[in-house]
């Protein structure tokens, strides 16, 4: 990519992601953090005559195993247009961005699945979406549901504000939300790799991710006790969204939950209309559960060889809503 004009890179996101706003095309390099690592780098498709057809983007991520460091490749975008498709394009794009690195992983959909499995990809199946309404007419706006339904949780709104601030009482307890910026000297403390089997989060990544971001004005962060939670608070097509992009799975889980709570009671009080996180860490998942009311599951897949293979079959590999792109695609 980094050999192609930027301006024809960003002239093919512009007509193959229509959805993706002008801030998003202006930062793409950040976005699949170009440069981190030269093996690692989106591959294009081109024709004869300079026109790009096809891409194939990952961010550059490092997965520890053990006292190992190994490099890996986070698979994000992949997209052909739509005149070669069925020509191969696809299968060569895979080939090229498959040969960049042993170990692949990613979020995927039904369709993509299909294609991944046809070359030795596995999956994991303990990664979910939550999600906390917390405005019920706004929501239902969002997903462009019948209007009346939306009027009619509009006139329940203070009942159900109600009833769901008492649900969390006991569990809650008071957090101050604040700018990140104002903990920035403690993210590497915040955001902590205990465990012997996950992704880096050094502080190369941690500034890459929330520092650098065009979008970390909108990042904020609370604690409670020795538990953190790092959020994104963005408007989305009318939507105000707190996503949360971390949350700690090294804490007490008694500290997990009151600042998970806390935060929800806050975002009640200021005009938040939905609570979202993605995440596959099984404390995190059962408290998630217990808290928040709507659980989807999230297809995590990955291809590796050797012992980080062996250690993807026998553990589920901690994934918090940061490490993949799930949140950028909404309002950058």
């Amino acid at each position: 990519m980094t050999s192609l004009p930027r301006a024809h890179v960003q002239a093919f996101h512009r007509l193959v992601y229509p959805q993706r706003s002008a801030r998003f095309i202006e930062r793409f390099e950040w976005h699949y953090r170009i440069g981190y690592d030269p093996r690692i780098e989106p591959v294009m498709a081109v024709c004869g005559d300079g026109r790009i057809v096809g891409q194939a983007a990952m961010i550059p991520v490092r997965m520890r195993v053990g006292d190992t460091v190994h490099p890996a490749n986070w698979y994000v975008d992949f997209i052909v247009a739509p005149d070669m498709q069925r020509k191969g394009v696809g299968q060569a794009l895979t080939k090229a961005w498959m040969a960049m690195c042993d170990i692949q992983i990613t979020h995927c959909n039904d369709q993509s699945i299909g294609v991944f499995k046809k070359v030795g990809w596995s999956e994991q199946f303990e990664c979910f979406r939550f999600a906390y309404p917390v405005n019920l007419a706004n929501v239902l706006r969002y997903k462009g549901l019948d209007p009346r339904l939306a009027r009619c949780a509009a006139a329940v709104q203070p009942l159900y504000r109600l009833l769901r601030r008492a649900s969390t009482l006991r569990a809650r307890a008071s957090v101050e939300v604040q700018p990140l910026r104002t903990v920035y000297g403690e993210l590497t403390s915040i955001v902590k790799d205990s465990a012997a089997f996950s992704l880096v989060h050094d502080h190369d990544w941690l500034r890459w991710r929330l520092i650098d971001s065009p979008v970390a004005d909108e990042y904020f962060h609370a604690a409670c006790d020795d538990a953190h939670v790092i959020a994104r608070i963005v408007d989305c097509d009318g939507l105000r969204r707190a996503n949360i992009l971390y949350l700690s799975d090294y804490a007490s889980e008694s500290a997990v939950e009151a600042v998970l709570t806390g935060l929800v009671a806050w975002a009640f009080d200021h005009a938040v209309d939905l609570v979202w996180a993605v995440c596959n860490h099984p404390m995190l998942v059962g408290l998630f559960d217990r808290v928040f009311p709507s659980k989807l599951p999230m297809r995590f897949a990955y291809h590796a060889a050797g012992d980080v293979r062996r250690h993807l079959e026998q553990q589920v590999l901690s994934v918090h809503g940061m490490d993949s792109d799930a949140d950028i695609v909404y309002g950058i």
